[in-house]
């Protein structure tokens, strides 16, 4: 078939591509061999060095992090995504969140000095 396109949601959720258009790197096909799971080298887990400084942070399973996906507004194609591009979404999200929190909690304070400097 000419102009055929291979079907990247399919690999990926195989576990047979990196991402979308992207395929594996030699280290990252590596670390499969050895049986590492595409969740973990996704998440740049590809030694037991690496899996021993994911300590207590075990992958979690593709449920979870679809409920805490949706629980966060994230819009995603549930046969397409992966555990690894989830969780990266999930940090952004948490991230941002956490940043706008921080700006508010700034701004409450400045508007608080500026009413007492007015006070005086």
């Amino acid at each position: 078939m000419i102009g055929a396109q291979p079907n990247w949601a399919k690999l990926v959720t195989q576990g047979r591509a990196k991402a979308h258009g992207i395929p594996w790197t030699v280290k990252e096909s590596e670390a499969l061999q050895k049986g590492y799971t595409a969740d973990e080298v996704r998440a740049g887990i590809m030694s037991e060095k690496a899996r021993e400084e994911q300590g207590d942070r075990d992958v979690a399973n593709k449920e979870q992090v679809i409920k805490e996906a949706k629980k966060l507004g994230i819009s995603f194609d549930e046969g397409a995504a992966t555990v690894g591009d989830l969780n990266v979404e999930i940090q952004k999200v948490k991230k941002e969140k956490a940043a706008k929190a921080e700006a508010k909690k700034i701004a409450d304070a400045e508007k608080k000095n500026k009413k007492g400097k007015d006070n005086k």
